[in-house]
């Protein structure tokens, strides 16, 4: 059974390995695209 989590979690870890960098580059657009509209009222670009 412990042999068996193991390998649902080996595959868990394959299936969500190629998909992590690509959530890391979402997470960053969209942390750079908030921190953007923050700074947006304070330099007040019209």
């Amino acid at each position: 059974y412990v042999s068996a989590q193991w390998i649902s979690l080996w595959e868990m870890a394959v299936i969500f390995s190629p998909i992590h960098p690509t959530l890391v580059i979402i997470i960053l657009i969209i942390l750079g695209f908030v921190l953007f509209r923050k700074r947006m009222p304070k330099v007040e670009i019209v």
